[in-house]
């Protein structure tokens, strides 16, 4: 007890925040996160992943036949992105790691857990 309300008045003479969680939930803030099943159905998108995109929950919701083209048509290197997707598909337990370069300038990161 005497920890947490060190680590509480700590926080309010510095600013940071007191829970030691506090990186993680700040990087899900800012990953856009989508949740694919073995059968390529999305189950789960946080908000983010619908900004970095500019797509709507429609389109997720209409799967992969619907999403592919719009990812594609943002991406300098569409073929990359789709054989990273045939690479999770042929080996579901593969991690994937990459860089998208997007036509508008943006470079995003993918990560596959």
């Amino acid at each position: 007890m005497a920890i947490t309300h060190a680590r509480r008045i700590l926080a309010a003479c510095t600013g940071a925040d007191p829970n030691p969680f506090a990186p993680v939930r700040e990087m899900t803030r800012l990953a856009g996160i989508l949740v694919v099943d073995s059968e390529h159905r999305y189950l789960s998108w946080n908000e983010r992943f619908l900004e970095l995109w500019g797509l709507s929950a429609a389109t997720l919701r209409g799967g992969r036949e619907m999403t592919l083209p719009a990812i594609s048509s943002l991406l300098i290197d569409p073929r990359s992105f789709v054989g990273g997707l045939r690479t999770l598909d042929e080996r579901p337990e593969a991690r994937l790691q990459d860089q998208l370069e997007l036509k508008n300038g943006r470079v995003l990161e993918r990560y596959s857990a």
